[in-house]
């Protein structure tokens, strides 16, 4: 949590001083919001992305929706989904990953 309140305000910093932000600051932002698990604020500076005219890349959209399958959060899966279509992505289905995810361990043998 540290991290990204950390980058956020050197980011912050930055622009007050008149840095204009490119679309790798705002990647590198992105996954730091990523690495302490808050996909919501991901996509909170996605948005913010857009809005300045740059569009994310589709790794970008993967890590993120990634985050999304593995916090069970449906609803900024569903805008992740929107955004990819918005941007001509194809995300596929990851059902292996998922296959994998959701698998159930046990001992027991018959």
């Amino acid at each position: 949590m540290w991290q990204t309140f950390e980058a956020s305000r050197v980011f912050e910093h930055l622009i007050s001083l008149g840095v204009k932000p490119n679309a790798m600051s705002y990647s590198l932002l992105v996954d730091a919001h990523l690495i302490n698990r808050d996909q919501k604020a991901a996509l909170t500076v996605i948005d913010d992305m857009v809005t300045a005219g740059f569009s994310p890349s589709k790794e970008t959209l993967k890590k993120v929706r990634r985050r999304c399958v593995r916090e069970i959060d449906y609803e900024s899966d569903e805008k992740v989904t929107a955004l990819a279509g918005k941007f001509q992505f194809r995300m596929g289905a990851e059902t292996r990953r998922n296959m994998l995810f959701n698998l159930q361990y046990s001992s027991n043998y018959i």
